[in-house]
Formats: C-alpha cells, structure tokens, sequence
C-alpha cells in the first residue's frame, strides 16, 4: 500500500524505505506457527474464501455459520477445516477469532448474546473483526471483552474486496 501527502508525494514511501534498528524490532507475543487453532464465524460470500484461505495457508480452522450450507462448503476445502455447531463452539480454545458478519447486531449476539462466543475464549486470545461497523461500536465491544478479566485482545479489521478477491485471498483490511 502506498500513502500520498499533498506536497510531498514520496515522503512516506521514502520514509518507509529506512530501516529500523535491531533493537527495536517488536517480537509478537503469539507467532503463526502458535497459533494452534482459529475459530471462524460468519461462512458467506466472503467469509468463506477468508477461511479457506486461512485453511490452505496451514491454519486450523474451526468455521461456524447460521446456515448449514456455507459450512459444508466450508469443509469441502479439506485441510484443517472443521465444522462449529455454534459460535461458542467455534471461539472454544481460540487463540484467534475471527468474525466477518454483516452488521453490528450481529456481531453483538455472536460474541455476547446468544452465541456467547466471548465466554469461550481462552484467556488471551484475539478477536479480529472483520465487519464495517461504527468505530463507537467496536470501542464498546473491546470494553465488553476488556470487563472480562481474560486478557482478551480486539482488532477492527474491515475488509474490501468481495467475494472474488476473497476467494483469491486478496482482500484489502483495514487495520
């Protein structure tokens, strides 16, 4: 991604070619290769490449939609994709969460109304959400998360794409 500033077009591509010294590289608490399971929530049209992107890349996926339909499909990627029978099946021993539903209802019943996905989260797992919703939404949603006394960790992630470049694995996110 580039980034343009009036009047000086290339100061941040420039500024971004210098590199940083040893000492102040941050080490992730969590790695990729740690990262044992990823619980997916929300199987649709873009949530479904997103997971089976995340299968092929040599994640375990645990994929949960509100439809059957998409979670078969889901399962016909074959790897290390499982089926959730719920949203709290889905985040049980999450070290990741993703959720990529359509509105900010939504993603409040999944994490803490009837799905209940927040109460099975692992102490210090992170939940990535990937819908467009108001940022005093997603404020609200980590204060919720924070309140439960597990280190639990939020990042608002919205994508864009659609379906064609999810399904190549080439969203747009927006962190």
């Amino acid at each position: 991604m580039r980034l343009f500033t009036p009047g000086a077009e290339s100061a941040v591509h420039d500024g971004a070619k210098k590199k940083a010294p040893t000492d102040d590289i941050l080490t992730p608490i969590v790695t990729p290769n740690e990262i044992k399971k990823v619980g997916f929530i929300g199987l649709g049209a873009m949530g479904i490449g997103m997971a089976t992107t995340l299968v092929n890349g040599g994640f375990h996926v645990t994929g949960y939609d509100i439809s059957p339909g998409p979670i078969l499909n889901f399962l016909l990627s074959g790897g290390k994709s499982d089926a959730a029978e719920s949203p709290a099946d889905a985040a049980l021993d999450a070290d990741v969460l993703i959720i990529m539903v359509q509105t900010a209802p939504q993603v409040e019943e999944v994490l803490f109304g009837s799905g209940n996905a927040a109460e099975k989260l692992p102490i210090g797992a992170v939940v990535i959400l990937t819908s467009t919703v108001p940022p005093s939404f997603v404020q609200k949603m980590g204060t919720r998360l924070e309140a439960l006394g597990r280190q639990l960790y939020l990042v608002d992630a919205p994508v864009s794409g659609g379906a064609a470049k999810a399904a190549e694995g080439l969203l747009t996110v927006r962190v």
